[in-house]
């Protein structure tokens, strides 16, 4: 398989709208990482099949995905179909999260055991 540029293309795009559109939201050590990652991703791209550690791993379906970002619930969706998925009442915690980012209205905290936090990274 030959690595082609616009297999990474479209991640690396993808990542230069998610830095963009969470500026500010995101602490600068985990922004750090993120472009790190990013910027050995572009040098080196997806395994081959001879390296060793992925040579028994299909990533070919990673390959051909074209992924997109998800945007936020604009049009309230979540909460319509919330019901169908939820563990209803029976449940002491439940963490809902939409497109990726938690939802702490539709999430059921409960009492959460000693010295675990549910939140934005940000905060």
């Amino acid at each position: 398989m030959t690595q082609l540029a616009e297999e990474k293309g479209v991640h690396v795009e993808n990542f230069a709208r998610l830095e963009k559109e969470t500026a500010g939201e995101v602490l600068p050590w985990l922004n750090e990482r993120r472009k790190s990652a990013m910027a050995r991703f572009e040098l080196v791209g997806f395994p081959l099949p001879n390296d060793e550690a992925w040579r028994q791993t299909r990533i070919d379906p990673i390959i051909k995905t074209r992924f997109a970002l998800a945007g936020a619930d604009e049009r309230g969706l979540a909460e319509a179909v919330h019901s169908e998925f939820t563990f209803g009442r029976d449940a002491i915690s439940e963490i809902v999260f939409v497109n990726g980012r938690l939802n702490a209205q539709l999430s059921k905290l409960g009492k959460l055991p000693r010295g675990i936090y549910v939140g934005s990274l940000a905060k």
